[in-house]
């Protein structure tokens, strides 16, 4: 029994040269008809007026050969495309099984017991924060993989949004929760040790609307650990009414400055620090200085 191994994205790669290919040929096909078709005799005699007229004859079945050939082409064409999305969607079925199925199984009965003995699971993104009065903070992504999941956001005025959850080898950082009206927006999860970011935690605004209300502050942004950097820090939050401005930016993670506050609807009087360049992490930053050491190693003096 012999096994055919079939790659969808070849296979849509393959059609659209072939797409490219039958288009090039019905383009020099259609620049030949006039030249070949309306072929003139070189002379005003018979043998030259039979010649042309031969000529003329190949190219006119010619022409019907090509449209038998682009027709059959555009068949062909056809039958590679569908074949490709036939094959993408067997896998996408096949792959869901197995999730649901076998894999599901083996998954839950592994990240169950972890999840229950160290509050995250062994891999798979952590759970999103309820939210309410109090916003809950998002779950923890996996041990091995997974991002953290959305702090919740905050109804009660005053009380900040829920943080964002971390991640620990790979991912992203949770993105903080929203606080009520003029609370602080949720901090975002840290980024994974490995090669986690920290883009993925983002605070939330929290949103002042009266003058006696304090302007909630823009959520800290998550932390990014090795090779990648921290997040920017939430906006802040926005008044409405003249005489109080934006809440402050919140900070952001090591070089990615927080956003400033909201402006004022009136007054337009926002502040906050402007958001820097992404950093990198910790090993990043290590990698960079030590290319620039070699470089300036390498670079020689310049002579006397």
């Amino acid at each position: 029994m012999s096994f055919l191994i079939v790659s969808p994205e070849a296979l849509a790669a393959a059609a659209s040269e072939l797409t490219d290919l039958g288009s090039s040929l019905g383009a020099a096909n259609a620049a030949a008809v006039s030249q070949t078709t309306g072929l003139l005799a070189a002379g005003a005699d018979d043998v030259s007026g039979a010649i042309a007229a031969l000529f003329r004859a190949y190219a006119r079945e010619y022409q019907v050969l090509a449209g038998r050939v682009a027709v059959f082409h555009e068949g062909f064409t056809r039958a590679v495309a569908d074949g490709a999305n036939a094959y993408a969607a067997a896998e996408a079925v096949n792959g869901a099984q197995l999730l649901s199925g076998a894999l599901g199984a083996v998954a839950d009965s592994v990240n169950g017991p972890v999840a229950s003995l160290t509050g995250r699971p062994l891999f798979g993104d952590g759970a999103t924060g309820a939210s309410g009065p109090v916003g809950q903070p998002g779950g923890g992504g996996g041990w091995l993989f997974g991002a953290g999941g959305a702090g919740g956001a905050s109804t009660s005025p005053g009380v900040a949004g829920g943080a964002g959850g971390s991640a620990f080898l790979f991912g992203a950082g949770g993105s903080g929760g929203a606080g009520g009206l003029g609370g602080a927006g949720g901090s975002g999860g840290r980024g994974g040790w490995l090669f986690g970011s920290g883009d993925g935690g983002v605070g939330c605004r929290g949103r002042g609307w009266l003058v006696a209300v304090d302007r909630g502050r823009g959520g800290w942004a998550g932390v990014g650990r090795w090779w990648r950097g921290g997040g920017q820090g939430g906006a802040g939050g926005v008044s409405s009414v003249a005489g109080a401005g934006g809440g402050a930016g919140g900070v952001g993670g090591a070089g990615g400055g927080g956003a400033g506050g909201g402006w004022n609807r009136r007054a337009r009087r926002g502040w906050g620090a402007a958001p820097g360049p992404v950093p990198l992490g910790r090993l990043g930053a290590v990698v960079v200085r030590v290319g620039s050491v070699a470089s300036a190693l390498s670079t020689p003096s310049p002579s006397a």
